[in-house]
């Protein structure tokens, strides 16, 4: 059995499983590879699941809202000269901020789990290009780099992720 996306994986997640007539398998089959898919986008950081997208931090505000498919960010330049800014702590973003807040070109920033916080106010829109790992999700996707080139990984992780669920070891 061929797995080249995400009905054929669902497919071969209750073959393997031997659940074909399991109504609540049946069911639950999305639910395991969303699991598998969540330990996965945990652990693995490969080229393959690296993206670069431009960013647009506006004047006035100090802060860019992350891309949707974001995990873990790699590296962030201005587009115009290929400057690199510099990963601060929290706490030196916050004394920076709660000292002067200046307004500027930003050279220092910090995640969170929703948005890129800068050092100071920006005097003026800045475009950004962030390289970053993206999570897989191949409910959206259909299918993706590890489904095409390790389908194993994705069944076995998935087949496991049911085989907990009916306490099946």
């Amino acid at each position: 059995m061929a797995i080249a996306n995400y009905s054929d994986l669902q497919s071969a997640v209750l073959a393997w499983a031997v659940r074909t007539g399991d109504a609540e398998a049946t069911a639950r089959v999305p639910d395991f590879i969303k699991l598998y898919e969540a330990d996965a986008n945990r652990r693995i950081r490969i080229r393959q699941n690296m993206a670069s997208g431009t960013l647009s931090l506006t004047s006035g505000t100090s802060v860019v809202s992350l891309p949707s498919d974001f995990l873990e960010l790699i590296e962030l330049n201005y587009n115009d000269t290929g400057d690199r800014l510099t990963d601060a702590s929290w706490d030196t973003i916050d004394r920076s901020r709660n000292s002067t807040m200046q307004s500027g070109r930003p050279s220092l920033y910090a995640v969170d789990s929703t948005q890129i916080l800068f050092e100071r106010t920006a005097d003026a829109t800045y475009s950004l290009k962030a390289r970053y790992y993206e999570k897989w999700d191949i409910s959206v996707d259909t299918t993706n780099w590890l489904l095409t080139n390790a389908p194993d990984a994705y069944l076995f992780g998935s087949v496991a992720e049911l085989a907990l669920f009916v306490r099946d070891d």
